[in-house]
This record gives structure tokens, C-alpha cells and sequence, in this order.
């Protein structure tokens, strides 16, 4: 690992807040590069990788021949092709991330994926799958009743968009409190 650069600066500090959480929670390093997953498993003190990137099957296994942490690997959204690609990365991961990608760039980009294609993938899935891809408050409960996932990951649809901000992605914190609100009461629903 490079010393100094914005990627071990990240890794420190995802080392410090991991040291802060009850050990009952996971926390997932989101890589952008599979490279990294060697670096990662001997350098930051988290439950696993989530690997983002549209990446061939081959890289996948590679990276779990290189870790024992668990896998979280994203699918892109797109069609009926997506579920045989959903197949074939199980046997590497552990779990599924469902997403949507827009001008190359998969997730955080606020485009609701496809619900009905969504439940199709939850249901052909031997793994948890969690649903990301534009949902936000608004439109959650839906989200979930309709495609029934293991659980929710969000970004862009927790965030507030301001010129003044100088980043374009701040999280809100009332938005996020109203989610979590809202998904803990959808699951209360469906189990009761």
C-alpha cells in the first residue's frame, strides 16, 4: 500500500471507527479495485469486501482464493442476463448487492433499478441479496414489499443535493432516520 495517498488515509480511518462499534456490527470494505483485497485483509479491521466493480467471474474467485473475509459482491441491474450473472458469482461471495448503473458508473447514482427484475434475482438467488439501486424514503416500502430482499443498502437516496455543499452527496440525517424507521417497520409488518 502506497503511504500517504487518499486510500490509506481511508483505510486508517476505517480502522479507528471500526475500533469504535459494538462487535456485533459488520462493517464491509467497499473496494473499487480487486487489487486491493490483499492489501485490505492484512491492513483493515473489517467483516468483509464489498466489491463493486462489474468484473468477470475469474477476478471474483481470485479475490476469494486471497481472503477468508466475507464477500459482498454487486450485480448490475440490466436485464435477464443479470441473473445468470448473479449465479455465477454465488459460489465466491456471500452476499448479493442488486444496483443500478448509469454511464459506467455502478451505484450511487440515485437510478432505481428494475423492481420486477429485482424480485426475480431475489428469488433465483441461493445467497442474502440486498436491494440499492434509487430507492429512497419515498419510495422504500415499496422497494421492499415488492421485491422482498434480505435487506437495503442506500447512498444517494439518504443524501440532500446543495450547490453550497462542496460535495454534491451529503447524507441527511433526517432522511436517514426516517429509512431506517421506515424499513424496521416494513419488516415488523411482514413478520407479524
Amino acid at each position: 500500500m502506497t503511504t500517504g495517498t487518499a486510500r490509506d488515509v481511508m483505510l486508517q480511518g476505517m480502522d479507528a471507527f471500526a475500533a469504535r462499534l459494538e462487535r456485533k456490527k459488520e462493517l464491509y470494505a467497499l473496494l473499487t479495485e480487486c487489487a486491493t483485497a490483499q492489501q485490505h485483509d492484512s491492513s483493515v479491521c473489517s467483516s468483509g469486501i464489498q466489491i463493486s466493480e462489474d468484473i468477470g467471474v475469474e477476478r471474483v474467485r481470485a479475490v476469494r482464493d486471497r481472503t477468508a473475509r466475507k464477500i459482498a459482491k454487486t450485480v448490475v441491474v440490466r436485464d435477464d442476463s443479470s441473473i445468470d450473472k448473479l449465479k455465477s458469482y454465488e459460489p465466491f461471495c456471500d452476499f448479493i448487492l442488486l444496483d443500478s448503473q448509469v454511464a459506467g458508473y455502478v451505484g450511487g447514482n440515485g437510478a432505481t433499478s428494475d423492481w420486477n427484475l429485482c424480485k426475480r434475482m431475489v428469488q433465483a438467488s441461493d445467497r442474502p441479496v440486498y436491494l440499492a439501486g434509487g430507492w429512497n424514503p419515498d419510495n422504500l416500502t415499496e422497494a421492499i414489499r415488492l421485491t422482498e430482499p434480505h435487506g437495503v443498502d442506500v447512498s444517494t437516496g439518504v443524501s440532500t443535493h446543495s450547490e453550497s455543499f462542496l460535495r454534491k452527496d451529503r447524507k441527511d440525517p433526517e432522511k436517514i432516520k426516517a429509512s431506517v424507521t421506515l424499513a424496521r417497520s416494513v419488516v415488523k409488518h411482514a413478520v407479524s
